[in-house]
């Protein structure tokens, strides 16, 4: 943590910022004697300047423009270079939270699939760092994005930025730089003016689960819902209750919820958004069955029940399950019940 200008600045684990020495103090005379000489070349008339191009700074003003707003006072110097240095600071910042490798090169999770099985949203739980930056807290996160199978342009590498209290969102492409002959590093650029609110759907319902602490392995941000992200398709999202499984001799049980994106009918017609559930799974033989099943359609800012079978109490408690009176089958390959099956048969730590 560091103090920069009376303001506080979250630094991720590494990088030490010295706010007070010689070259730091001649970094700041020399800007302040070319900023004057500026000023008295825009006295004597305008001279042809280059266009900034680094787009992490955001920065587009022409030198005239830059002189016009520093005449008048020669302070106006110290304070643009300071400027330029916190702005620096916090594209360095933003660069060292994406941890020095890309999302193809770090351990991923799967966010969201396609209708073919196929991941199209992976996240490197690793890399989520929380910082500050112009006064707004702050998280980071390393994405993989996949488009459809017939897209030609492949999967994209992206640095996410999420402002949790707004739910706001930007996204960064990650590029691999190499610098005098040191191992290449991930650098992405950032603007807080990039915070945006996500568009609807996956990405919005990824910003939730970042902030809500449902995400996988993701360490440091708080618990929220009681909810986990466990996988989610174009038509369906399963989550589960944290520290809900539960080991009944061969078998794994857990709290479950199924939305159902957009809505779906039962049998009889009537509709529903969403299933709560207990699932158990025969892990020698990989068979599941449900103890327990509670299906609710959204009305307001309420769930009401339309269907329900089994014991509701095994949702708070699936230890209290009677496994010999269950009824088991085989879940369809590559299925979220067949997935999630597995996953707790394996004992992931992160469902644990």
């Amino acid at each position: 943590m560091r103090s920069v200008g009376g303001r506080i600045l979250l630094l991720p684990p590494g990088l030490r910022v010295l706010m007070h020495n010689p070259k730091m103090e001649s970094y700041i005379r020399e800007k302040h004697a070319a900023a004057k000489r500026r000023i008295d070349a825009a006295e004597r008339g305008p001279e042809p300047t280059l266009r900034a191009t680094t787009k992490s700074l955001g920065s587009t003003e022409r030198g005239s423009e830059r002189s016009q707003w520093l005449r008048g006072t020669e302070w106006g110097a110290f304070f643009h270079g300071y400027a330029c240095m916190i702005k620096r600071l916090i594209v360095i910042m933003f660069a060292l939270a994406a941890h020095g490798v890309p999302a193809s090169a770090a351990s991923l999770s799967p966010f969201a699939h396609d209708g073919a099985g196929r991941p199209v949203l992976e996240f490197a739980p690793a890399t989520a760092v929380k910082f500050s930056a112009q006064g707004r807290d702050l998280t980071s996160l390393t994405v993989k994005e996949t488009p459809p199978e017939n897209d030609a342009r492949g999967a994209t590498d992206l640095a996410l930025i999420v402002d949790c209290r707004l739910r706001q969102l930007a996204a960064s492409p990650i590029t691999e730089v190499a610098k005098d002959g040191m191992p290449p590093t991930t650098v992405a650029g950032f603007k807080t003016s990039d915070l945006k609110p996500p568009p609807q759907g996956m990405y919005q319902r990824f910003v939730t689960a970042l902030c809500d602490g449902e995400l996988l392995g993701v360490q440091g941000l708080p618990a929220k819902s009681g909810w986990k992200h466990f996988l989610e398709s174009p038509q369906r999202g399963l989550y589960f209750v944290s520290g809900s499984v539960r080991t009944i001799g061969k078998y794994r049980a857990a709290s479950v919820r199924l939305y159902e994106f957009g809505g779906a009918q039962l049998p009889d017609g009537r509709h529903i958004d969403a299933r709560d559930a207990v699932w158990v799974i025969d892990c020698e033989r990989k068979l599941g069955a449900v103890a327990f099943e509670r299906a609710f359609a959204r009305v307001g800012d309420q769930n009401q029940a339309v269907q329900s079978s089994g014991d509701e109490k095994a949702l708070a408690d699936p230890s209290i399950v009677e496994v010999d009176k269950l009824k088991f089958g085989q879940a369809a390959t590559g299925s979220m019940q067949a997935r999630f099956g597995d996953a707790l048969c394996v004992m992931n730590p992160d469902l644990q």
